[in-house]
C-alpha cells in the first residue's frame, strides 16, 4: 500500500518542490540573480561599448553548469535511495533522479535568467509563480487537476510509472536555459550594482 501511495503521489510532492524553486528563480530574477557579478565587471564590462550580452554569457555559461550538475547529482544520489525502498533498479533510479535534478534546476536558473532580461514585467512572471505553487498545493491535496509542474515528478519516479510525459519538462527546460542565454544582455545595471554589494556584504 505504501510503494502504491507513492507511486501516485510522488510526483505530486515532487512537482511541489519544482513550483517552489521556479518561485525563489524568479524572485531571485527580479532582483538580478541569479548573476553575482564582480564590482569592477559591473562598472567596467556593462558600462563599456562592449556588447552586454557577449560580456554575460561566459558567467552565465558557468553558473548554468554548475548548478545544472549539482542538481543532477544531488538528485542521482536522492534516486540511488529511493531504490533501496521502492520497485525498479539502482541504476534506473539513479539516471532518472539525474535527469530530474538536471530539469528543476535547469527550469529554475532559465527562470530566473529570463526573469532578469526584463523580457516581461517581474510581477507578471512572479505572478505565474505563485499560481504554479498554488496549483501544486491544490494537487498535492488532491483538490485540482494535475498540475504542469506534476508531469516534471513523473520523471523521478519513471520506473515505477514508466511514463513519458515528464520528457515536456525536460524541452521546457532546454527552452528557458537557451532563452536566458540569449536575452541575458537586457540584465539591468542598477540590479546587478545592487545584487553585487549585497553578496560583497555576505
Amino acid at each position: 500500500q505504501t510503494v502504491v501511495q507513492v507511486r501516485d503521489q510522488g510526483p505530486a510532492w515532487a512537482g511541489l518542490a519544482l513550483a517552489a524553486m521556479l518561485l525563489a528563480a524568479v524572485r531571485s530574477g527580479s532582483r538580478g540573480g541569479p548573476l553575482a557579478l564582480e564590482a569592477a565587471d559591473v562598472q567596467h564590462l556593462l558600462l563599456s561599448p562592449a556588447d552586454r550580452g557577449a560580456t554575460l554569457r561566459r558567467p552565465t555559461a558557468g553558473v548554468l553548469g554548475y548548478g545544472i550538475f549539482t542538481g543532477a547529482s544531488v538528485l542521482a544520489v536522492t534516486g540511488s535511495l529511493l531504490s533501496q525502498r521502492l520497485p525498479g533498479g539502482t541504476a534506473e533510479f539513479v539516471w532518472s533522479g539525474a535527469i530530474f535534478g538536471a530539469v528543476i534546476t535547469a527550469s529554475a536558473l532559465g527562470a530566473a535568467l529570463t526573469t532578469a532580461s526584463r523580457i516581461a514585467p517581474p510581477w507578471i512572471m512572479i505572478a505565474t509563480g505563485w499560481l504554479l505553487l498554488a496549483w501544486s498545493i491544490a494537487d498535492v491535496a488532491d483538490r485540482a487537476a494535475t498540475a504542469p509542474t506534476t508531469l516534471a515528478g513523473d520523471l523521478l519516479f519513471w520506473p515505477m510509472r514508466r511514463g513519458t510525459p515528464g520528457l515536456v519538462w525536460v524541452v521546457a527546460a532546454i527552452a528557458l536555459v537557451v532563452a536566458g542565454l540569449g536575452l541575458i544582455g537586457g540584465l539591468s545595471i542598477e540590479a546587478a550594482r545592487r545584487r553585487t554589494l549585497l553578496v560583497g556584504q555576505l
